[in-house]
């Protein structure tokens, strides 16, 4: 499907991340209609039902007994929800953004892993995961497992201040226009990420990515550059 419009549903409640910034930024970039509509209303205890039951098991190998073990929700699960409350026509692209932490099981190790993203229509952008799925700085984790033996985490976190994002960090509303781009790109193209490092549409693993390539003046690789030419 060519993708001649896109609806975007606000599920999210951060300040810097505004559905006009973000239709503003997808009309100009691809030259495609884009509007933010109501979100839909699932049924009660639909959600809830995407909850993750165990990490380390998908979704079909979940048992009647098996309790939400983390908060975490299984993305895809989340979009079939989110997509069923739709009205669904030709050339339409859904993106939704949402507070909740989404994750997405690999079966090459065999566990949940979170994501900012999860590409499909509908799409899902996770706010939390923008800032919990790439991993902060390595001296962070070292520095934190040091408080157990006796230390504030708050001097901690004061101190690692800007290596990461946060909620309340304005650089997340560019990440999130990154994101949106790469769902977006991934729909249209079937790829799902690029390989070089310095592209918007590199799948960032640590947070020193993610703020290289989506905050500041990010930009796309040449190869991209002509796509996105292409798609207009």
């Amino acid at each position: 499907m060519r993708i001649s419009r896109v609806s975007l549903y606000d599920c999210a409640s951060n300040p810097h991340i505004t559905m006009d910034a973000i239709a503003s930024f997808i009309s100009d970039a691809f030259g495609t209609p884009a509007r933010a509509r109501p979100p839909p209303r699932p049924r009660a205890g639909e959600v809830d039902a995407c909850r993750v039951r165990s990490l380390f098991r998908p979704p079909e190998l979940w048992g009647d007994g098996d309790r939400a073990e983390a908060d975490l929700y299984d993305g895809h699960l989340l979009a079939d929800v989110l997509g069923r409350r739709l009205e669904h026509s030709d050339g339409t692209y859904h993106l939704f953004f949402v507070d909740r932490m989404v994750g997405t099981y690999d079966g090459s190790d065999m566990k949940y892993h979170g994501r900012a993203v999860v590409s499909a229509n509908p799409a899902v952008i996770s706010v939390r995961g923008i800032c919990e799925a790439p991993a902060r700085p390595r001296r962070y984790y070292t520095d934190m497992m040091a408080c157990a033996a006796g230390g504030d985490p708050d001097e901690v976190e004061s101190r690692h201040a800007g290596s990461f994002l946060t909620p309340d960090d304005p650089r997340i509303g560019d990440a999130a226009r990154g994101y949106a781009m790469q769902a977006i790109f991934h729909f249209e193209t079937g790829e799902a990420f690029c390989a070089d490092a310095r592209c918007r549409l590199f799948n960032s693993h640590w947070q020193s990515d993610l703020i290289r390539t989506q905050t500041g003046s990010p930009r796309l690789c040449g190869r991209h550059r002509d796509m996105l030419r292409r798609m207009r």
